[in-house]
Formats: C-alpha cells, sequence, structure tokens
C-alpha cells in the first residue's frame, strides 16, 4: 500500500512538472503561421554570388537577425528618421479591386497600408503587442523574423504578424522603427475582420484566382499538405500565399517590403555606345546549340546579349543596377525582373571604357524551378524545361562533367564559359535548373 502511495506521487508530480513546461512553452512569439519552404528569409543571404569585380559593399541588412539591443545604451530620443519611403499613411480601402502585387498594399478593416510603415501607425490605429516577447530597441540595419499584434477581444480578437525594420545607423527604441512585413491566416480573424491583401486575395481565395491575378510564380514550393507561392520584386521585397492542398483554399497571405519604387537606372535615357547598339539579336532559334540563341517565353536572345534588349521585352533592372563596370570586365548578382520572374545574371563590358550596367550583356539565362532564374517556358535548340537528361544528352552529346551531390546531379556539357549547365533531381528525372552561358570575351 505504502508502495502504491509513493507511485502516485511521483506521477502526481511528474504532472505538475510537466504542466509548468508547457505554461514557459506558451509564452514565445505569436506566429501562426506553418512554415512552408517557399517562405524561408534565409534565402536573403545572397551566399553564392561571388567574383564582384565592381567592389559594391555588400548589403548589410541583416534581415535575419532578430538583433535586439536592450542595454542601457539603447536610444531614448527619437532619432532622426527617414520619411516613410512609400506613402507610409493609411489610404484609401481597397477591398477586392485591383491593385498590383508589387505595390505591397494590406487592407485591414478598411484601411489600405502600403508598406513599409511606421509601427505607430498601427499603435495609433489600436494594435498592441500580442506576445510576451517585447523588444525595447533594435540594432541598426536590422530585421525582426516576425511580431505578433493583436486588436480587441473575444469574438472580435484580431492578430496579424509584423516584422520591424532599423533603416537607421543607431540603435533606436522599437517605437521609432517600420513595419515591412504584415501576414495574417485564419486564425487571425475576429467575427467581423475584413484582411485583404493585393488584389482582394485573403484567406478563402483559390488557388486557381491567385494564377489568374498574377500568373506563375517567382518561386512555388509543393509540400504534402500545404503549397507555398511567393511572387518576389527582389529577395526582400515579396508578397507570398500559402494553400491548403486538400480545399485548394489560401490559409495564409504574407506581404513583405523595405524598398524604395520605381528604381532609377543610370545611363538609361543616353543613346547606347556602338558595341551595343550594333549589335543584331537572332529572331529565331537554331539546332546548334553553340550559336547561344534561346526563347523565354517567346522572346528570342542570342547571348551574350545587351542588357537593353531584356529591358526592351519588358524587364526592368533591379539591385546592383548602377553599378560601374570596367572595360572588359564582369559583374554578377545583376537582377533582371518581369513581373514575378527573376533572374540573377552575370553582365560582362565589351567595351574599351567603363560602361554602365545598361550598357552591358548579358552573358548566361536560366530557367529554374528553385532559385534564381526564370519560371518561364524555355527552349534551347530542341530542349525545354520537360526535357529529360538522355534528351539532352543527345543534342548536346556527353557531359564534359558530372558530379552527384545529396539529391541532385549536375551536368556541364561545353567548356571554357561556353556551357549549359544542368541540375537534375535525382527522385524524379525533373530538370531543376538549366543554365545557359556563352562567356565568351568576343563578340562573335
Amino acid at each position: 500500500m505504502k508502495r502504491t502511495k509513493n507511485i502516485l506521487a511521483l506521477i502526481l508530480a511528474i504532472m505538475m512538472l510537466l504542466s509548468i513546461a508547457v505554461s514557459l512553452l506558451g509564452c514565445g512569439n505569436y506566429d501562426s503561421e506553418t512554415y512552408d519552404p517557399a517562405m524561408n528569409d534565409n534565402e536573403t543571404n545572397d551566399s553564392n554570388e561571388t567574383n564582384d569585380v565592381s567592389n559594391d559593399a555588400n548589403n548589410s541588412n541583416g534581415s535575419n537577425d532578430n538583433d535586439f539591443d536592450n542595454s542601457e545604451n539603447g536610444a531614448n530620443e527619437q532619432p532622426n528618421l527617414p520619411t516613410p519611403p512609400i506613402g507610409g499613411t493609411p489610404s484609401s480601402p481597397i477591398g477586392g479591386v485591383e491593385t498590383s502585387w508589387d505595390e505591397f498594399r494590406v487592407s485591414i478593416n478598411g484601411v489600405v497600408y502600403q508598406l513599409p510603415i511606421p509601427l505607430s501607425t498601427l499603435f495609433e490605429a489600436g494594435w498592441e503587442w500580442n506576445d510576451s516577447f517585447r523588444p525595447e530597441t533594435l540594432a541598426p540595419n536590422r530585421t525582426t523574423l516576425g511580431n505578433g499584434l493583436r486588436r480587441g477581444v473575444r469574438e472580435d480578437l484580431e492578430r496579424i504578424t509584423v516584422s520591424l525594420f532599423n533603416p537607421t545607423e543607431n540603435v533606436i527604441d522599437v517605437e521609432y522603427t517600420y513595419v515591412t512585413r504584415i501576414s495574417f491566416d485564419q486564425f487571425g480573424f475576429g467575427e467581423n475582420s475584413e484582411f485583404f491583401g493585393p488584389s482582394g486575395v485573403t484567406v478563402g481565395t483559390t488557388y486557381d484566382e491567385i494564377i489568374a491575378l498574377f500568373g506563375e510564380p517567382t518561386n512555388r514550393v509543393d509540400g504534402t499538405q500545404t503549397t507555398g507561392l511567393r511572387y518576389e520584386a527582389n529577395i526582400e521585397d515579396f508578397v507570398a500565399f500559402t494553400i491548403d492542398n486538400a480545399t485548394g483554399l489560401v490559409t495564409m497571405v504574407r506581404v513583405d517590403n523595405k524598398t524604395v519604387r520605381p528604381v532609377v537606372i543610370e545611363g538609361l535615357d543616353a543613346p547606347p555606345p556602338a558595341i551595343v547598339a550594333n549589335r543584331v539579336n537572332a529572331n529565331e532559334t537554331t539546332d546548334n546549340w553553340r550559336d547561344f540563341v534561346v526563347d523565354i517565353d517567346g522572346d528570342i536572345y542570342r547571348l551574350p546579349v545587351p542588357v537593353r534588349t531584356f529591358l526592351d521585352n519588358g524587364w526592368v533592372l533591379e539591385r546592383r543596377h548602377n553599378a560601374s563596370i570596367p572595360a572588359r570586365s564582369f559583374l554578377v548578382g545583376v537582377y533582371l525582373r518581369r513581373g514575378a520572374q527573376r533572374m540573377s545574371v552575370s553582365v560582362y563590358n565589351f567595351d574599351d571604357v567603363a560602361q554602365p550596367v545598361v550598357n552591358t550583356f548579358v552573358t548566361d539565362v536560366a530557367f529554374s524551378r528553385i532559385n534564381r532564374g526564370v519560371y518561364l517556358p524555355i527552349y534551347f535548340s530542341g530542349i525545354t524545361e520537360n526535357s529529360t537528361i538522355e534528351e539532352i544528352t543527345t543534342i548536346l552529346g556527353e557531359a564534359e562533367r558530372i558530379a552527384t551531390s545529396g539529391n541532385s546531379t549536375v551536368y556541364t556539357f561545353g567548356r571554357n564559359s561556353q556551357e549549359v549547365i544542368v541540375t537534375v533531381d535525382n527522385n524524379t528525372g525533373k530538370i531543376l535548373v538549366l543554365t545557359i552561358r556563352n562567356g565568351s570575351r568576343t563578340l562573335n
């Protein structure tokens, strides 16, 4: 009997300890979003871009850091903050009104916010911290991963998740930061809430409606339970949606933006140098892959191709767009964007004098299902994004190099920077990345 009492006492003690542990774990930040690879912020690192000869300084926004400084040295006075770069104040309702996704607007109960906005704007509208972690200060050029805000009680309780950004060079009180992200999901609505993202997209919008409104996404991740769609203006500025696979309906809307638009391109209005103006582009594809003629969504490009040719076809330059390229030098990590389609490309200056990016040549293009390339129909000497590696080998011949790592294999055809590089998923046989590169230092 005594032994039974001891066992019961031990069980009660364990249950009390578990209860305390659960209550402690429940004190973390509120963020109702489920993890989706398509929404992963780690992409902001850009660690794969190297050999930057333009000596551009790396972007040090550090958007992956919850870098708070809660020391006594934190700022206590309002800093000299810049004017909100894009509107920054509530405007007229949008509801279901058409608006481009890259205007980065969110409508909350009839009030439209165009990101980024001061955090104080939301506090003035009645929002307050929803979690126990309430930062006091934020370090320079830092962005938080996510902080919960709430408004109302009981059936009128509303919840959103925000990211906060300090655009200054000083430690500042968190009340003076900017909101660069607003996201909401099915758990954040009160009884009378009306939350909308771009073009009136909200929880319950269908997958087909998203594609009809915005076209193919920059990145797409197909999970077992959800699908993530991400439309990017660049790595830090995007709109993302989570779709429930069972219903085909949106369960989460996320809008992120911290960049000023429109981008001003230096040298665009000046006449191009002769070496650019005299370059003749192809008007049809060929069967000889060494001609380096590629069709991207119906537009023909002969590599190397002037950056201006892409601009004429509706693409825009973003990031490193105003770098000065020395004569006979190249630069990597230049972004071209058309709608949600974005490519990170290398450019080369064939001129004998330094030129802005707009007067250089694109040397490589890529189709990619995972990163940094267009998710658009591509055609290259009989090869498409749906070709098998056997079909590609029949057209290009045997690969010069084959490298297998993890779940993928990289095949390199050609040499001396005149190459076709194909990354294949070992499990499905599908092309993950198809890169066509003509890095020749002469214009044929």
